[in-house]
């Protein structure tokens, strides 16, 4: 899943208003000392596209934007159609941005810190931070807001169980693991499980996931299925 550097050139980048204080704000401080890519560019590589292929977007909240990546950068563009700005750029690999639901943060995952880990930057791409301290080579895949724009969830792949695991990161540094891969210690690999694509309900009470139990099958198409959680009581539904 990390795929090959590439550097974009730079689009002007436009610089969005500071807006008032929202959750993401109270972030707490950034990255520990040493945790940045251990890397220098030694050239740039420009490049014009009209497409783009593997790419991850979202819709800003009130409909006018959205965000996608492409190349490891990440880039806005009105809805309508347009020039896309670029809003990240050098050696890191940028990549699934959401925004927040008040429309003020991005949330991404990028290994500018030498692994994979979420952050979250303004808009335009400005006041980047670290939200999870990783130091692995794990993947991340399908972060998603928190109703109250107050946690991500993500879904964390164990190499070692060859599986997704569901995890809950606070802004404020808390980390819960949601939905481990074993429903028990001991359970049997026939009961494992493996959990992408989180959603909140927009009231905050349920989070939407997609779950497949069992373990891999390279015969026949996977089986999955939507299941919703409880926040409150952890209970779920299919």
């Amino acid at each position: 899943m990390n795929r090959g550097r590439l550097l974009c050139s730079a689009l002007a980048a436009l610089a969005l208003g500071a807006g008032t204080a929202s959750a993401a704000d109270h972030l707490r401080p950034q990255q520990p000392p040493g945790q940045t890519l251990p890397m220098a560019p030694a050239r740039t590589l420009s490049i014009a596209t009209h497409a783009g292929s593997w790419m991850s977007l979202d819709i800003a909240p009130d409909g006018q934007s959205l965000v996608f990546d492409l190349l490891g950068d990440l880039y806005t563009l009105p809805v309508g159609g347009g020039a896309a700005t670029q809003i990240t750029r050098g050696l890191a690999f940028d990549t699934q941005p959401t925004v927040s639901p008040d429309g003020r943060w991005i949330a991404f995952v990028s290994d500018r810190s030498g692994a994979e880990n979420l952050w979250v930057a303004r808009r335009d791409g400005s006041q980047a931070r670290q939200v999870t301290f990783g130091q692995d080579d794990t993947v991340l895949v399908s972060p998603a807001w928190a109703a109250d724009g107050r946690a991500l969830f993500v879904s964390r792949y164990r190499p070692d169980l060859n599986n997704y695991e569901l995890w809950r990161y606070g802004l404020d540094g808390t980390e819960t693991l949601l939905t481990p891969i074993k429903p028990t210690p001991g359970a049997p690999r026939s009961a494992w499980r493996s959990t992408l694509g989180a959603a909140s309900s927009p009231d905050g009470r349920f989070l939407y996931f997609g779950r497949r139990v069992g373990g891999l099958s390279f015969d026949e198409a996977d089986a999955w299925t939507i299941v919703r959680r409880n926040l409150a009581t952890g209970s779920e539904t299919p």
